[in-house]
């Protein structure tokens, strides 16, 4: 189902008679909500993308013929909430990495490590509206490219500095919007000058367990040579079946972009909180 078809699907389920629920759900696929995690409770993320392209975006725009790609991660996040408004977390996944276009063709190994952290510095029921401060800071811990293999970091470390907004447009309806520049330090960044990426969703709490939710993802890379863009959709369910468990299920497609691949990533998550 393409993602005009998936919008189309959910409003015309939005005109149909909702269950109860307390208040819609904030997560998204690839938008960050500005919900913390309560004090003193953890949340636990697993995850999994498969990612395969054939074509490819030229420095113009155009889209071309590529060899295969095929990329597979499996992810682990951990938050704990310190205090009222604020938590902190770490995530590391493993990758498993089939390129044709590089020399070496394979590469697996654990990924980058990322410690972040998220202040929610603005929450304000009576306008259903919450805004956070989202910073990071990514470790280069993954395998490094060699002669044999494909590299699964960055190689350099990384410091984002990121603004997440919730808003709530009615007990149905709710939407996410993020803005954020990753920024690369230290002399292994080569030509890298950093990322600037924003991504806005909305989703629809048809049922107390169920929202489907359409998203637009994009980012520049700042590179000294030739900078890249991407933009891409992103269509799923996000299913909150219990108070404490959540499952995401979904699927984003590159749209347009300059230097980048034009793929489709199929996603999979599992969130516990206690």
């Amino acid at each position: 189902m393409n993602v005009l078809k998936f919008a189309v699907v959910v409003c015309l389920l939005a005109v149909t008679p909702a269950l109860a629920w307390a208040e819609p759900e904030h997560a998204k696929l690839n938008t960050e909500d500005a919900g913390t995690v309560d004090p003193g409770h953890w949340e636990l993320e697993l995850s999994y993308s498969f990612t395969q392209a054939r074509r490819s975006f030229d420095d113009h725009w155009s889209s071309g013929a590529r060899s295969l790609l095929k990329e597979q991660e499996v992810g682990l996040g951990i938050k704990y909430g310190v205090a009222e408004n604020l938590d902190v977390g770490l995530a590391i996944g493993y990758a498993d990495i089939y390129d044709r276009d590089t020399g070496q063709l394979t590469g697996r190994g654990i990924t980058d490590l990322e410690l972040g952290a998220k202040w929610r510095f603005y929450h304000n029921e009576a306008r259903r509206l919450e805004i956070a401060y989202t910073p990071a800071v990514t470790l280069p811990t993954g395998r490094r490219e060699n002669s044999d293999r494909v590299g699964i970091t960055d190689d350099y470390v990384s410091i984002y500095n990121g603004i997440a907004l919730s808003k709530d447009w009615s007990e149905r309806w709710t939407s996410n919007f993020d803005v954020g520049y990753n920024w690369p330090v230290g002399e292994d960044r080569h030509d890298s000058r950093g990322t600037l990426s924003a991504n806005a969703a909305l989703g629809c709490q048809i049922a107390d367990w169920l929202q489907p939710e359409v998203e637009l993802n994009y980012a520049h890379d700042f590179n000294h040579g030739d900078d890249a863009d991407a933009v891409a959709a992103t269509a799923g369910l996000t299913m909150p079946v219990r108070d404490n468990v959540r499952v995401d299920l979904g699927v984003q497609r590159a749209l347009c972009g300059r230097n980048a691949e034009h793929g489709m990533t199929l996603m999979a998550g599992l969130t516990l909180t206690y």
